[in-house]
C-alpha cells in the first residue's frame, strides 16, 4: 500500500515538473543593461548620490597617492609575538601554547588592543 502511494505521488510530481509554466507566471520583460546603466540604477536603489574619489596623481593634492614607504606604516611599534608578558622569549611550542597564547587570548577581549 505504501509503495503504491509513493509511486502515485512520485508520478504526479514528475508530471507537474515536466509541464510548461503558464504564460502568466513567466518572468516580466527584462532588458539588457550596460555597465554604466546598471551602476546608476544600483546607486539610485541604494540612495548613493556620489562616490568618493580615489587617490590623485597630483602630489600637491590632499588626497594624493602615497609612494613614500616611511609614511606607509602607521603602526611601526608592533608587539613581539614570541615574547612573554614578563619579557622572556618563547623557546618552544609548548611554551607558546601554555603561556603566550593564553596571554594573547585574554587581551583579545580588550577592544583595540594590539597583542
Amino acid at each position: 500500500m505504501h509503495v503504491a502511494r509513493w509511486l502515485l505521488f512520485g508520478g504526479l510530481a514528475l508530471v507537474a515538473a515536466t509541464r510548461p509554466l503558464p504564460a502568466s507566471s513567466a518572468q516580466p520583460n527584462t532588458r539588457e543593461w550596460t555597465a554604466a546603466e546598471d551602476h546608476r540604477h544600483m546607486m539610485e536603489q541604494l540612495g548613493i548620490r556620489s562616490l568618493r574619489s580615489g587617490p590623485s596623481g597630483n602630489e600637491q593634492a590632499p588626497n594624493h597617492a602615497n609612494y613614500d614607504e616611511a609614511l606607509a606604516n602607521p603602526f611601526p611599534n608592533l608587539p613581539e609575538v614570541l615574547t612573554l608578558a614578563n619579557g622572556r622569549k618563547v623557546a618552544s611550542a609548548e611554551a607558546w601554547w601554555k603561556q603566550r597564547r593564553p596571554e594573547r587570548e585574554s587581551r583579545r577581549s580588550i577592544q583595540g588592543a594590539a597583542v
